[in-house]
C-alpha cells in the first residue's frame, strides 16, 4: 500500500507539473516494487520515471528508463504494457528524427493492442503516423511527394478519429479534430480547416 500511495504521489506531482518532485516519489516507490518483486509494478514504474524524464526535456534518460520498463515489461507478459512501452519507445525515435525506427514501433504496438484484444488507445500512436508523414510533406521537393505525404497524414488522422469516435472517447475526438485542421492549414486549404 506504501508502493500505491508512493506513486499516487508521484501521479500527482507530474499532474502539478513539478516533475522533480514525481520522479522522487516514482523512485522511493520502485525501490518498494523491486524489494517485492513485483515485475509489472517495476515495468510501469520504469515508464513513469521515463515519461517524466521526457517531459524534462532530458530525452536520453527517458529512453534508458523506457527501455528498461519495455524490457521488464516483456518479463512480465503484460501485452497491453508491452504495446504501450513500445510505442512509447517509438515516441522517442520519433524525437530523434528516426522516422523509421518510430514507425515501426508504432506498427509494433499496435498489432500488440490488437493481439491483446484492444485498439481502445492505439489512436495516439495513429497520431503519430500522421505526424510523421506531415513532418515528410514538409520536407518533400516534388508536389506530388508532398501531396501523397499530406494525404497519407490525413489518412492516418481519419483513422484515429474513427478510433475515437468508435470508443465515444471526446477528448480523442477533438484532438484528432484540431489535428485535421491543422493539417488542413498547413495545406493552405483554410476553409477545411
Amino acid at each position: 500500500k506504501v508502493q500505491l500511495c508512493l506513486t499516487a504521489m508521484g501521479n500527482i506531482y507530474a499532474n502539478l507539473g513539478d516533475r522533480s518532485t514525481a520522479i522522487e516519489y516514482y523512485f522511493q516507490s520502485l525501490k518498494i516494487a523491486e524489494q517485492t518483486g513485483n515485475k509489472r509494478d517495476i515495468a510501469n514504474l520504469l515508464g513513469d520515471i521515463g515519461g517524466t524524464y521526457y517531459d524534462l526535456g532530458d530525452k536520453e534518460k527517458a529512453f534508458e528508463y523506457l527501455k528498461k520498463g519495455y524490457a521488464k515489461m516483456l518479463e512480465s507478459g503484460n501485452k497491453i504494457g508491452i504495446a504501450q512501452a513500445t510505442g512509447n519507445i517509438g515516441l522517442i525515435y520519433f524525437e530523434q528524427g528516426d522516422w523509421d525506427k518510430a514507425i515501426t514501433h508504432y506498427q509494433r504496438s499496435i498489432e500488440l493492442m490488437k493481439d491483446a484484444g484492444t485498439d481502445e488507445i492505439s489512436h495516439a500512436w495513429i497520431n503519430n503516423f500522421a505526424d510523421i508523414y506531415k513532418q515528410r510533406a514538409r520536407r518533400a521537393k516534388h508536389k506530388d511527394s508532398i501531396n501523397y505525404y499530406y494525404d497519407k497524414s490525413l489518412s492516418y488522422l481519419q483513422q484515429a478519429l474513427d478510433l475515437g469516435q468508435h470508443y465515444e472517447q471526446r477528448n480523442e475526438i477533438v484532438h484528432s479534430y484540431c489535428l485535421i485542421g491543422l493539417l488542413h492549414e498547413d495545406r493552405h486549404q483554410l476553409k477545411e480547416a
